[in-house]
């Protein structure tokens, strides 16, 4: 047996919109089945 699973990769800077994208693909009623796994990393900010 030979199945084939369709991936698609986001990748981009922290604060641009991903999750956002994320809510719309998966409010929306359509009839495939997605998964999301987010890998959250960036460095952080610290005042001095």
């Amino acid at each position: 047996m030979n199945l084939k699973i369709p991936v698609s990769l986001l990748t981009s800077f922290l604060g641009s919109r991903k999750t956002t994208l994320f809510n719309r693909i998966l409010s929306k009623e359509h009839s495939l089945r997605i998964a999301v796994i987010e890998n959250e990393f960036g460095e952080a900010c610290c005042l001095t």
